[in-house]
């Protein structure tokens, strides 16, 4: 309750986050990523019935607003969606389905969709792996 953007599913607060992000700071921006990201582990722990797509929107979103604010010359639209692609994309292995509903959601042109990929692309590998190495189970 002590930082109420951390409740629900974020996509409220998420606008909150990208319209009122230099009054918020940089500081204030990543403490909200880590009590997003401690509130949904805790939630999906204890039972909660839903999944981390939308709450790990908002960290990816917080995150890429946060990146903005600490580099300016990164465009806010490429930050913050290329994060919101990349925070889910490094936990479930659907990159291409999240890279989509991000460029849905924020309405970024195809013609510049080539970034919101690549940011799942690489987030998925990191995470999971090309594959080629796995070792085959009996």
């Amino acid at each position: 309750l002590a930082l109420p953007l951390t409740m629900f599913l974020g996509t409220d607060g998420l606008v909150i986050v990208t319209e009122q992000a230099v009054g918020m700071g940089t500081i204030l921006l990543l403490v909200l990523v880590f009590a997003k990201m401690l509130a949904t582990a805790g939630a999906l722990s204890a039972g909660f019935i839903g999944g981390p797509i939308f709450p790990l929107f908002f960290v990816g979103g917080a995150a890429g607003t946060a990146l903005h604010l600490l580099f300016p010359a990164v465009p806010l639209a490429l930050s913050v969606s290329c994060l919101m692609t990349a925070v889910p994309a490094a936990l479930l292995p659907i990159p291409f389905t999240l890279a989509l509903v991000v460029l849905l959601v924020t309405g970024i042109p195809a013609t510049e969709a080539i970034p919101v990929f690549l940011a799942g692309l690489v987030a998925n590998f990191v995470t999971h792996g090309f594959g080629l190495l796995a070792q085959e189970r009996d």
